[in-house]
């Protein structure tokens, strides 16, 4: 049985998780989602290693998901959770959101 992964929620995505609606249950389940699965998603380029995630949320529908956006460096350091959007809003990031993506992950990997 593989170790699971401890999962750090930064306030950014705790705040926009309650804008848009996710609940403490559901935070959970993605938290645990992730904790098994820290290398889920796809690296968006140019943002130093943080990772875009497609995650359903159940009882919304097809169209009800999130995209979470996760920085995950190594084993010896926890998997963040930077930031949360529907999947209905904003499907593409811009290269403004890509820089700010990257200076977080430089933060992180200096801390």
């Amino acid at each position: 049985m593989t170790e699971k992964h401890t999962i750090a929620e930064t306030q950014a995505y705790l705040k926009q998780a309650d804008r848009i609606g996710i609940s403490a249950e559901e935070r959970a389940a993605i938290k645990l989602f992730l904790a098994d699965n820290p290398e889920a998603g796809d690296l968006i380029r140019g943002s130093g290693g943080v990772r875009k995630v497609r995650y359903a949320v159940k009882g919304k529908g097809k169209s009800g998901g999130v995209r979470l956006f996760t920085f995950y460096w190594s084993a010896d350091y926890p998997l963040y959770l930077l930031w949360v959007i529907a999947k209905s809003k904003d499907a593409n990031v811009s290269k403004q959101f890509v820089n700010a993506l990257y200076e977080v992950a430089k933060e992180l990997k200096d801390e």
